[in-house]
């Protein structure tokens, strides 16, 4: 295990502590920010896209990572912003909050792309996503169809997360998907929170994630878990 996975088990990291700046808006990715955070200082992507934002607990989480961390990430949120049938459906005044939100914070480095998942396609180069979060609609063909439609645009640092891995209703279709790509991939999944799974995709990945990643003990699986578990749920 990497020494930064030995610290983490054993005493606090100042990522899993900083605000979570959307704190005040419904969302089930509240319980992850601090892995977010953590996540964006030890990657340090040079390029990050999340697919499905609405009211931006996630994004703005990677972004204010990038912004505490001083990092030249290249941030990129895709969503036509009018819901689905597991998010509801809502009308302009999700997308314009944010926007008002999102602007005058991480608008140096940061786009809003109001688009389709597949319009969007085209925009980025094939091997240019260090960091690829898919958070859109949950039926299982609609999860596998955004990773093989963006697996292209992969680096070969590229790590891939998916939320809502933990979630056995309402057609979820994220977990059935997740456990079929771990048979190719090595990843760890979060359990609280919904379920979080974090994918080492590319052939390298940074550590201490390809670390994370790697781990095959349960006790220092369930320890991990607890430690980002215990901040989020905070």
């Amino acid at each position: 295990m990497s020494p930064e996975l030995l610290q983490l088990c054993n005493q606090p990291i100042s990522p899993l502590f900083w605000d979570n700046v959307r704190w005040e808006v419904p969302s089930g990715w509240h319980a992850h920010v601090p892995f977010a955070h953590w996540l964006i200082a030890n990657l340090q992507p040079a390029t990050l896209v999340e697919l499905g934002t609405h009211h931006g607990v996630s994004y703005a989480a990677f972004c204010e990572a990038v912004s505490k961390c001083k990092l030249t990430t290249r941030c990129y949120a895709i969503d036509h912003w009018q819901g689905d049938e597991h998010a509801g459906h809502f009308g302009d005044e999700v997308y314009d909050e944010f926007r008002r939100f999102h602007d005058p914070r991480y608008g140096t480095f940061s786009e809003l792309i109001r688009n389709s998942f597949e319009n969007a396609v085209p925009y980025f180069q094939d091997g240019s996503i260090d960091l690829l979060h898919i958070d859109g609609l949950h039926r299982y063909d609609a999860v596998k169809n955004d990773f093989f439609q963006w697996f292209p645009k992969l680096s070969t640092s590229a790590v891939v997360l998916f939320h809502d891995t933990n979630v056995h209703q309402r057609e979820f279709g994220v977990s059935r998907f997740w456990h079929e790509l771990c048979e190719t991939y090595s990843g760890f999944e979060f359990l609280h929170g919904y379920g979080l799974g974090v994918l080492a995709v590319g052939s390298a990945v940074r550590s201490p994630i390809s670390d994370l990643c790697s781990l095959t003990d349960l006790s220092t699986i369930n320890a991990i878990r607890q430690r980002f578990a215990e901040p989020g749920d905070h």
